[in-house]
């Protein structure tokens, strides 16, 4: 009898849950369990997505464009110790870049008028070349920027020879005067 009993519950507890109550005869003794009602799922609430912030985007770290921002911040720093009444006449004219690998700087006018001051890629170059050997000469003791100094300084022509040129009096704009007013550039008269 404890066989039927146990074969009962085996294939009771054997067969697929169709929906339907098994028959009471099979389970004589052995309670059923009752379906529990399942509650149904709450939704989750959804996370509200984050608002895109936008940040700007970093400054290159290197080349070109590195270099030409760290002029453009120099020329802004150089700019803000200005006294007001120079830093007045010169803040707003645009720094542009030339592609020249002639190694120059230069202000002018475009076709409207309009002043701008530029740089050439050379001369972005030539500074890079000079960052570089005092770098090194730094981190290994050597002088070779110092030695080069020295002996284009040998080379360079003495003031008051022919050879060393200046700007005639009153030939740059009259709102841009290179030097202050009343300093000894303004006041020599050019050799030529």
């Amino acid at each position: 009898m404890k066989r039927l009993a146990l074969l009962a519950l085996f294939v009771t507890a054997c067969q697929v849950n169709t929906g339907q109550q098994p028959p009471a005869q099979q389970a004589q003794g052995w309670p059923q369990p009752q379906p529990q009602p399942q509650p149904f799922p709450q939704p989750q609430p959804q996370p509200q997505p984050q608002p895109v912030v936008q940040r700007p985007l970093l400054a290159p770290l290197v080349g070109v464009p590195a270099m030409q921002n760290e002029v453009r911040s120099v020329l802004t720093e150089l700019i803000r110790n200005l006294p007001v009444q120079y830093s007045k006449k010169i803040s707003g004219i645009p720094l542009v870049f030339d592609a020249t690998a002639e190694v120059n700087a230069y202000a002018g006018c475009d076709d409207n008028g309009t002043a701008f001051m530029a740089g050439t890629s050379g001369l972005i170059d030539a500074v890079d070349g000079m960052s570089q050997t005092v770098a090194t000469d730094e981190l290994f003791g050597t002088k070779t920027y110092d030695a080069f100094v020295t002996a284009r300084d040998a080379e360079a022509p003495r003031e008051g020879t022919r050879s060393a040129r200046r700007c005639r009096s009153g030939s740059s704009p009259s709102n841009i005067s290179p030097t202050p007013a009343g300093s000894r550039a303004s006041t020599r008269s050019s050799t030529t």
